[in-house]
C-alpha cells in the first residue's frame, strides 16, 4: 500500500504532554494537499501508525482529531 508515496507535509502536535509527528502522504504524481489520503503518526517512542481515508485530507488541523481519537 505504501511502497511508492511522497510526503507532502510534516507537522508536530502535542497531546497530553506527549508529542506526535504527523506526515501527510500521497501516492499520486499530481496534486497538492487535495490528493493526500494517508497520514503517518509517529510517537516519541518512534512507533508509526498509518491511517487511510476515503476522501482527500485538506487541513492539517484534521490530524489533531486523529491523535485525540487514537492516542487518548
Amino acid at each position: 500500500m505504501f511502497n511508492n508515496y511522497s510526503v507532502m507535509g510534516t507537522t508536530y502536535i502535542t497531546h497530553k504532554d506527549k508529542w506526535y509527528r504527523v506526515e501527510f502522504l500521497k501516492n499520486e504524481i499530481r496534486g497538492g494537499l487535495a490528493s493526500v489520503k494517508y497520514i503517518a503518526v509517529t510517537t516519541e517512542n518512534q512507533q508509526t501508525r498509518f491511517f487511510e481515508f476515503n476522501e482527500p485530507i485538506n487541513e492539517f488541523k484534521f490530524a489533531k482529531n486523529i491523535i485525540e481519537k487514537h492516542y487518548a
